[in-house]
This record gives structure tokens, sequence and C-alpha cells, in this order.
């Protein structure tokens, strides 16, 4: 949905509000100016604290689409995340000044505008890619059809039921006559659990 993505990009941005050089503090200079005086770079914006703030001033979208939303909270998120695989870190708990890193060992993070940075974000960028026809039948579904539970099967039958006579194949043992029996049988209906 273009809302949603828009809202996705925005979010992803928005964490960069207080620099003024960033594609986002160019757009809202006063603020990003504000922001980055008060408190400098990579402090409130980038903080469960900031965002929590954008948060609520981003909550109107739920009233146009709830999603979208969503959709913001979780590209701020993803923002604070990536960052922690730069060398600085994030200060998730600000005030706190408490860095939040992917790794331990400074030497294996990525300097920020550096090569590996580029590295990080076209593997990561790669992987969404990939995960995209998952993600159309939602990830739950893909997983329940992964591990064969009943639950994947009756979304099947819900999904198909209308254009298809859908059949169940059952084979096992009969234990009493101690032979293999298979057999297809017609689905008639399916509770969704």
């Amino acid at each position: 949905d273009p809302l949603d993505a828009a809202c996705l990009g925005v979010g992803a941005l928005m964490p960069d509000i207080d620099r003024r050089t960033s594609a986002i503090g160019r757009m809202t200079l006063f603020v990003s100016e504000t922001i980055e005086r008060r408190f400098g770079h990579r402090t409130a914006t980038h903080s469960l604290l900031g965002m929590a703030f954008f948060a609520v001033l981003a909550m109107p979208l739920a009233l146009v689409q709830d999603s979208a939303f969503w959709y913001f909270v979780f590209g701020y998120a993803t923002h604070i995340f990536l960052d922690t695989w730069n060398k600085e870190g994030v200060p998730l708990l600000w005030p706190n000044r408490l860095e939040f890193v992917i790794y331990y060992n400074r030497r294996l993070r990525v300097a920020y505008g550096s090569s590996g940075e580029f590295t990080v974000l076209a593997v990561i960028s790669l992987l969404a890619l990939a995960l995209v026809p998952v993600s159309m039948k939602g990830f739950e579904s893909w997983f329940h059809r992964l591990l064969a539970t009943p639950n994947a099967a009756i979304q099947d039958y819900l999904l198909w039921r209308d254009d298809y006579e859908v059949l169940a194949e059952l084979s096992g043992e009969n234990l009493l006559l101690r032979k293999s029996e298979k057999s297809e049988l017609r689905i008639i209906d399916a509770l969704d659990m």
C-alpha cells in the first residue's frame, strides 16, 4: 500500500531528524537544528523515549489507516536497530548514555558511512527482498506450512474451497489388519482455529 510504504520510509528516516544534514533534517531544518543544538546527534531520537515521542505524534495516522501507524513505528525501530551495528551504537535508554550495540567487540562493528555499512545494508536489503514472497501470504501461514501443522491445512482449505474440490490424502497402518492403508477423502468443511 502506498501510504504504508511512505510511513515506513518516513519512520525509517525520522531518528536522523537530530542532524540538519540528514535527508529528513534538510526537510525540517528548524526542527532538526533545534534538536541537534539541544541534544546532539544519536541521543534522544535514537532511544526508546524518542521512538515513543514520535509514535505519539504519528498516532493520527491510525485514524487514517491503522497499518500506516504501525509501519511508521516499525520503520523507526528498524533505523535504531540498524544503528546498533555502527561503532557508536545507540543510547536506547537515553538519557542514560549506555550504548547498545550488536557486537561488543568494537572492531566487528561498522563505521558510519563506510563500505562495511553499505555491505551490511545491502545484505539486509537482499534478505528483505527474498522474504517478500513469503510475506505476501503472511509469515504465520508460511511457518505453519513449513512445520506442516493442521492449522496450515485448514488455511489452505479455506483458501481453495471456492475454486477447487479439496481432497485429504490419508495413509497409515491398520493395526487390526496389520496392513498399510491409503485413501483420498473429499473435505466438506474445516473449522478455522
